[in-house]
């Protein structure tokens, strides 16, 4: 198997560094040379429990503004019913 090298300085060591980004929301993970920090590749570090529990809110938040859709149109049909 080929081991991976740095393209800047062709060492084979690399680590990840955890940094936020001006910009970008939550922090970012890079993996980089261990010897230049030259920048191999990017992945995101959001904790997902976090994001699930902020997703789940929006969901709960979307079903309230639903329900009062629904009950808007009901009665809305129920005044067309009337004509």
């Amino acid at each position: 198997m080929v081991a991976s090298k740095c393209g800047h300085c062709n060492n084979p060591t690399f680590e990840i560094a955890e940094v936020i980004l001006g910009g970008a929301q939550g922090q970012q993970g890079f993996v980089q040379c261990a010897a230049c920090g030259a920048v191999a590749g990017v992945f995101d570090v959001s904790n997902p429990a976090a994001l699930i529990q902020e997703q789940k809110a929006e969901i709960a938040a979307l079903q309230i503004e639903v329900r009062a859709l629904r009950n808007a149109l009901q009665q809305i049909v129920v005044q067309l019913g009337r004509i």
